[in-house]
Protein backbone atom coordinates (compact mmCIF):
# COMPACT_ATOMS: atom_id res chain seq x y z
CA UNK A 1 0.00 0.00 0.00
CA UNK A 2 2.75 2.57 0.80
CA UNK A 3 4.17 2.02 -2.71
CA UNK A 4 0.82 2.94 -4.26
CA UNK A 5 0.57 6.10 -2.15
CA UNK A 6 4.14 7.08 -3.08
CA UNK A 7 3.38 6.54 -6.77
CA UNK A 8 0.26 8.70 -6.53
CA UNK A 9 2.17 11.46 -4.71
CA UNK A 10 4.91 11.35 -7.34
CA UNK A 11 2.39 11.58 -10.17
CA UNK A 12 0.55 14.49 -8.52
CA UNK A 13 3.70 16.39 -7.61
CA UNK A 14 3.79 19.31 -5.22
CA UNK A 15 0.43 19.96 -3.58
CA UNK A 16 0.93 23.70 -4.04
CA UNK A 17 2.49 24.24 -7.49
CA UNK A 18 2.35 20.78 -9.09
CA UNK A 19 6.12 20.76 -9.54
CA UNK A 20 8.22 17.62 -9.17
CA UNK A 21 9.02 16.33 -5.69
CA UNK A 22 12.40 14.98 -6.78
CA UNK A 23 15.07 15.94 -4.26
CA UNK A 24 12.57 17.34 -1.76
CA UNK A 25 12.72 16.22 1.85
CA UNK A 26 8.94 16.62 2.02
CA UNK A 27 6.74 14.04 0.30
CA UNK A 28 3.96 16.53 -0.44
CA UNK A 29 5.74 19.78 -1.36
CA UNK A 30 8.71 20.68 -3.55
CA UNK A 31 9.94 23.43 -1.25
CA UNK A 32 9.42 25.04 2.13
CA UNK A 33 7.89 28.02 0.34
CA UNK A 34 5.17 25.86 -1.24
CA UNK A 35 4.57 24.09 2.05
CA UNK A 36 4.06 27.39 3.90
CA UNK A 37 1.92 28.89 1.12
CA UNK A 38 -0.41 25.87 1.08
CA UNK A 39 -0.80 25.83 4.86
CA UNK A 40 -1.11 29.62 4.98
CA UNK A 41 -4.02 29.61 2.55
CA UNK A 42 -5.81 27.00 4.64
CA UNK A 43 -5.73 29.32 7.67
CA UNK A 44 -6.06 32.59 5.74
CA UNK A 45 -2.48 33.84 6.22
CA UNK A 46 -0.01 34.92 3.55
CA UNK A 47 3.43 33.77 4.70
CA UNK A 48 6.50 35.96 4.30
CA UNK A 49 9.26 34.57 2.09
CA UNK A 50 12.49 34.11 3.99
CA UNK A 51 15.85 35.27 2.71
CA UNK A 52 17.03 31.65 2.61
CA UNK A 53 14.06 30.67 0.45
CA UNK A 54 14.74 33.47 -2.00
CA UNK A 55 18.41 32.53 -2.26
CA UNK A 56 17.50 28.88 -2.72
CA UNK A 57 15.07 29.73 -5.52
CA UNK A 58 17.64 31.92 -7.29
CA UNK A 59 20.30 29.22 -7.02
CA UNK A 60 17.89 26.54 -8.31
CA UNK A 61 16.90 28.72 -11.27
CA UNK A 62 20.60 29.13 -12.10
CA UNK A 63 21.20 25.40 -11.69
CA UNK A 64 23.77 26.16 -9.00
CA UNK A 65 22.07 25.13 -5.78
CA UNK A 66 25.07 23.10 -4.61
CA UNK A 67 27.81 25.63 -5.44
CA UNK A 68 29.94 26.48 -2.41
CA UNK A 69 31.17 29.98 -1.61
CA UNK A 70 34.97 30.09 -1.95
CA UNK A 71 36.82 30.18 1.39
CA UNK A 72 38.65 33.40 0.53
CA UNK A 73 35.31 35.20 0.01
CA UNK A 74 34.11 33.97 3.40
CA UNK A 75 37.34 35.26 4.96
CA UNK A 76 36.76 38.70 3.40
CA UNK A 77 33.28 38.81 4.88
CA UNK A 78 34.63 37.65 8.23
CA UNK A 79 37.13 40.54 8.30
CA UNK A 80 34.41 43.03 7.36
CA UNK A 81 32.13 41.70 10.11
CA UNK A 82 34.95 41.85 12.66
CA UNK A 83 35.38 45.51 11.81
CA UNK A 84 31.61 46.09 11.98
CA UNK A 85 31.48 44.48 15.47
CA UNK A 86 33.74 47.22 16.78
CA UNK A 87 31.32 49.96 15.71
CA UNK A 88 27.81 48.49 15.53
CA UNK A 89 25.33 46.84 17.95
CA UNK A 90 25.12 43.04 17.90
CA UNK A 91 21.66 42.94 16.29
CA UNK A 92 22.86 45.13 13.42
CA UNK A 93 25.94 42.93 12.94
CA UNK A 94 23.75 39.83 12.90
CA UNK A 95 21.50 41.33 10.21
CA UNK A 96 24.53 42.46 8.25
CA UNK A 97 26.00 38.93 8.44
CA UNK A 98 22.78 37.42 7.05
CA UNK A 99 22.70 39.89 4.18
CA UNK A 100 26.38 39.45 3.34
CA UNK A 101 26.22 35.65 3.45
CA UNK A 102 23.12 35.71 1.27
CA UNK A 103 24.85 37.95 -1.25
CA UNK A 104 27.86 35.62 -1.32
CA UNK A 105 25.68 32.58 -2.00
CA UNK A 106 23.87 34.34 -4.85
CA UNK A 107 27.15 35.69 -6.25
CA UNK A 108 28.71 32.20 -6.23
CA UNK A 109 25.66 30.80 -8.04
CA UNK A 110 25.76 33.55 -10.67
CA UNK A 111 29.49 33.01 -11.22
CA UNK A 112 28.98 29.27 -11.66
CA UNK A 113 26.07 29.84 -14.05
CA UNK A 114 28.11 32.26 -16.18
CA UNK A 115 31.07 29.86 -16.31
CA UNK A 116 28.86 27.00 -17.47
CA UNK A 117 27.25 29.24 -20.09
CA UNK A 118 30.67 30.33 -21.42
CA UNK A 119 31.90 26.74 -21.62
CA UNK A 120 28.77 25.57 -23.43
CA UNK A 121 29.11 28.29 -26.09
CA UNK A 122 32.66 27.22 -27.05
Amino acid sequence: MPDIIAAIDEALGCHECGGPLEGSVDHDFCSERCHRAWHGRRVGVTPETSLDELVHDIRVQLGAEHVEVPAERREEIGRALDEARRHLPDDVVSTLRSIMETALRVDAAIGDHEQRRQHSSH
